[in-house]
């Protein structure tokens, strides 16, 4: 903890000597400390890009105080599998890899209707994220209603409503996070388990190369409502 925090510090000093007036590096312990409990990045996902630290909360970094490049009004990452595990179950990587179901959707539409600012859909990429930055949606206005949907193989549209509304949070795992429990419903997914504790996924609900192997495949930041 010390050698990250010593390491803040002196990104701090380097970014303030190169871009005076600019840096996002502020002296907020309780800042800093979120930011270094999200701890290294997630394996098998190319750092710092659009596809990086699925599930975990974006706008950590990416909001006032950075240390993100840029500021989202609103974020996440959409799996196709509920997480279904105990607090003392998160503790064996084994558990968490046979009853978490991680692997994240692409080209899910989040659809978002705003109390103030109209309503959009945004796609998600291959690593199940979606971002709103603060240009792309001039005057969004919490309250939230939000659902997610995806276009199966079959042609049919597996759609999931959120309950409640979204009070003022813009990161979906900082309330979405695993495992399920009193405060939180576990990660943004399609499907849950059954009755008799199976995980029925369609046939596209597999690993995908991420970022895409071609050029110019990803979807385009925004679906039709």
């Amino acid at each position: 903890m010390v050698r990250k925090y010593l390491l803040h510090i002196a990104l701090c000093v380097g970014a303030a000597a190169s871009s005076f007036g600019t840096s996002s590096c502020i002296n907020d312990p309780v800042h800093n400390s979120a930011v270094n409990a999200l701890g290294d990045e997630t394996p098998g996902y190319p750092e710092e890009s659009q596809y990086h630290r699925p599930g975990q909360p974006c706008t950590t970094c990416h909001w006032t105080q950075g240390p993100g490049s840029n500021k989202f009004v609103l974020a996440g990452t959409v799996f196709w599998g509920q997480c279904n595990i105990t607090d003392q179950e998160a503790l064996n990587p084994a558990i968490v890899k046979a009853k978490c179901d991680r692997q994240p959707v692409d080209r899910a539409e989040v659809r978002v209707l705003a109390s103030k600012g109209g309503a959009k859909c945004f796609y998600t990429n291959c690593a199940g994220n979606f971002f709103v930055r603060e240009d792309e949606w001039n005057g969004l206005t919490y309250p939230l209603l939000v659902s997610v949907s995806k276009k199966l193989s079959t042609g049919q549209y597996k759609v999931a409503k959120m309950s409640g509304h979204i009070g003022r949070e813009p990161s979906c795992s900082n309330c979405h996070d695993n495992p399920a429990r009193a405060v939180s419903p576990g990660q943004v997914y399609l499907y849950e388990y059954n009755e008799k504790g199976e995980l029925a996924l369609p046939a596209e609900a597999k690993a995908l190369k991420c970022p895409p192997e071609a050029p110019n495949t990803d979807p385009p930041k925004e679906c039709d409502l």
